[in-house]
């Protein structure tokens, strides 16, 4: 658990052990793409959604997902950073780094 958090979080990386996706229900290439987390409810959260996640549960950052989290604010970070995904998902596989 790192000291900066309000709940426990774990890494877990598909890419090393790609079993991992079954826990998501989702296409191991869709979570390779967005980062996927499992919010304090319990609940799938996914891309964007999954960073106010981790910003609310983070006290030097909860100001992020407040702001960030804001519905016309959040719908723009949501376009920009399903664009940048994209583009990150499509230079690592042309990298071949998976």
């Amino acid at each position: 658990m790192d000291k900066d958090s309000v709940c426990e979080i774990q890494w877990n990386d598909v890419h090393k052990n790609n079993s991992l996706v079954s826990e998501v229900g989702s296409e191991l290439e869709f979570v390779r793409e967005r980062l996927h987390v499992v919010d304090e409810n319990g609940d799938l959260q996914v891309g964007f959604n999954a960073f106010l996640a981790i910003w609310r549960n983070s006290p030097k950052e909860t100001w992020k997902s407040r702001l960030f989290g804001m519905p016309v604010l959040k719908q723009i970070c949501q376009v920009f950073y399903n664009i940048f995904a994209a583009a990150l998902n499509k230079w690592n596989r042309t990298k071949k780094h998976w």
